[in-house]
């Protein structure tokens, strides 16, 4: 027949009961929390004790008036909280379940990031970051945000070095930074060349150099004609063993760029052993447009006793 108001339910749930293991003590512990002793109907021999007067109840705690014996049979009932809890049960609560903007800062441990596995090296260009654009949380990769920097892609270190090639890392920048540190063994003058491939490049090119030291009078050091650039003059005491290692760098200017020119150019110094300062700074071009993709570092005899070679590229 018809009827007014909701349905009725189509399930139910069952009082949950407790028995007690009873000992001579006025406190036990309930296997459920409660808020008050009215949440509980306690039993003792079968007779029900008066909520508040007989016990009271708060948490998962349960106090007697007056002691129990050890030979008395308790228990009690759970009323209406049957199968509450707490605490939602683990892994019950979505996303679904979350107010949106409900998780604020204060709720955010302060070792969410310091907690986490540690990147001990540059981030790949891929690599992600989050900023807020004007309130907004947005994620950026970190090859928008970089700027200017160096990207170390070759370092080498010399130890009785007589050919020191770097190849096939010259791709992907339109300029490069070599740094570079070499202590000389034997009387002799350090050399660059340019490669493609494994192929050394030793046409087509022209270099320029001037050399001072500690007299001030700069001289140049002319084309020699061979292809490759001469880091020292080859004026006596500028390549003597005995001096302290020759320091400097290089800029290399769009060396796998098969339709134009390459350019390098930087310069170098050195305590001589004739106790001066000495400079060197150095220019090299391409006389056609060709594409390299290594550099080479050469002694015009013997080994580079020591030092290192770094090759970096740069963005931005």
């Amino acid at each position: 027949m018809a009827y007014l108001g909701s349905p009725p339910t189509t399930s139910s749930q069952s009082l949950v009961k407790q028995d007690f293991s009873v000992s001579a003590t006025q406190n036990y512990t309930l296997s459920q929390s409660v808020s008050s002793a009215n949440d509980i109907a306690l039993y003792i021999n079968n007779v029900r004790q008066e909520p508040t007067y007989a016990y009271s109840a708060s948490g998962t705690a349960l106090t007697l008036t007056a002691a129990t014996a050890g030979t008395d049979d308790m228990y009690c009932v759970y009323l209406g909280r049957a199968v509450g809890t707490i605490n939602p049960a683990s892994g019950s609560v979505g996303t679904n379940q979350l107010v949106n903007t409900a998780v604020t800062g204060a709720k955010i441990n302060t070792d969410a990031i310091s907690a986490q596995t540690e990147l001990a090296t540059e981030p790949a260009d891929t690599d992600e970051f989050l900023v807020s654009d004007g309130g907004v949380l947005k994620r950026i990769d970190y090859s928008h945000i970089k700027g200017g920097a160096h990207t170390l892609l070759n370092s080498t270190t010399l130890s009785s070095s007589s050919d020191v090639q770097i190849q096939g890392l010259m791709t992907g920048y339109s300029m490069y930074l070599v740094l570079y540190k070499i202590q000389r063994s034997t009387n002799l003058i350090p050399r660059l060349y340019f490669m493609s491939g494994s192929t050394i490049l030793s046409a087509n090119y022209h270099t320029q150099g001037v050399y001072g030291s500690g007299s001030g009078n700069a001289q140049t050091y002319p084309d020699d004609g061979q292809g490759y650039m001469n880091l020292t003059s080859t004026w006596s005491g500028n390549q003597s063993a005995t001096e302290t290692p020759v320091v400097g760098h290089l800029y290399i200017i769009d060396p796998n760029d098969s339709n134009d020119y390459t350019y390098a150019y930087g310069q170098n110094c050195f305590w001589s052993s004739s106790s001066t300062l000495v400079t060197n700074i150095n220019s090299m071009s391409s006389s056609t447009a060709q594409a390299q993709d290594g550099i080479r570092f050469y002694p015009s005899t013997g080994n580079f006793a020591n030092g290192f070679i770094k090759l970096y590229g740069i963005t931005g």
